[in-house]
C-alpha cells in the first residue's frame, strides 16, 4: 500500500535533483527560472512569468489540503513548489560550480562540486 506512494516521493525527489543540475549548467537563476515554466506556458510566454507570483503562490499552496494531496499523488513536483525549492537551495546552500571534463570516461558528464572541493553529485547529460 505505501510502495506507490514511496515511489512518487522518490519521483518528486528525482525531479528537484534535476532542476539543481539543470541550474548548475545554465548558471543563471533566472533565466532557468523560465526555461523551467517553458512546459507550462510556453516558450513565448515563459519570458513573462513573473516568479515572485510564483513564490506568493508556492506559499499560498504550502496551506492549501487540496494542494498538498494532489502533490502527494503526483510524479512531478508543482511548478511554483519546484521554483521556490530551486532559489532555497541557491540562496542557502553553498555557491557550486559546473565543470565539463571526462569523468568516469564520459566526457559529457557534468560533474557539481562545491567551492571547497567536496564531492556534491554528477548529472550526465
Amino acid at each position: 500500500m505505501w510502495v506507490p506512494l514511496l515511489y512518487l516521493a522518490w519521483s518528486r525527489l528525482c525531479e528537484y535533483s534535476a532542476g539543481r543540475c539543470g541550474q548548475a549548467s545554465a548558471g543563471d537563476l533566472h533565466a532557468y527560472e523560465r526555461a523551467l515554466a517553458m512546459p507550462a506556458t510556453g516558450w513565448q510566454l515563459a519570458r513573462h512569468v513573473q516568479t515572485e507570483l510564483l513564490m506568493q503562490q508556492a506559499n499560498e499552496a504550502q496551506g492549501n489540503v487540496y494542494a498538498r494531496l494532489i502533490e502527494i499523488t503526483s510524479t512531478h513536483p508543482p511548478l511554483v513548489k519546484r521554483t521556490a525549492e530551486l532559489r532555497q537551495f541557491v540562496s542557502g546552500a553553498p555557491q557550486i560550480t559546473a565543470q565539463r571534463g571526462d569523468h568516469a570516461g564520459r566526457s559529457d558528464a557534468l560533474a557539481l562540486r562545491r567551492v571547497s572541493g567536496g564531492w556534491l553529485g554528477r548529472c550526465d547529460g
